[in-house]
């Protein structure tokens, strides 16, 4: 497991559940994939390593996923279409 596959599964939980926090992708991240995946921040807690990331915004260049800083969680970005026809659906 690379630390792209491991950005391509987080990707892909956005795009499937369309809100992820980071403290669940964080502990799934570690669990599912191992240790090296993430690490200890400034403020004391676990986070994603920095190589995990950065495939992220790689693989996110369309920007379909963003950060809520606030937070702390990627979200999916829908066009108005897209939220138009899952409004439709509930």
């Amino acid at each position: 497991m690379n630390a792209k596959q491991v950005a391509m599964w987080l990707y892909n939980k956005v795009l499937d559940e369309e809100v992820v926090f980071q403290y669940h992708a964080v502990r799934e991240i570690e669990e599912k994939f191992g240790e090296k995946f993430v690490y200890i921040n400034k403020n004391g807690n676990k986070a994603i390593n920095e190589k995990v990331t950065k495939a992220f915004r790689e693989i996110n260049v369309e920007g379909k996923v963003q950060w809520d800083a606030l937070g702390y969680k990627w979200v999916l970005m829908l066009s108005d279409d897209e939220a138009e026809d899952l409004l439709k659906k509930l």
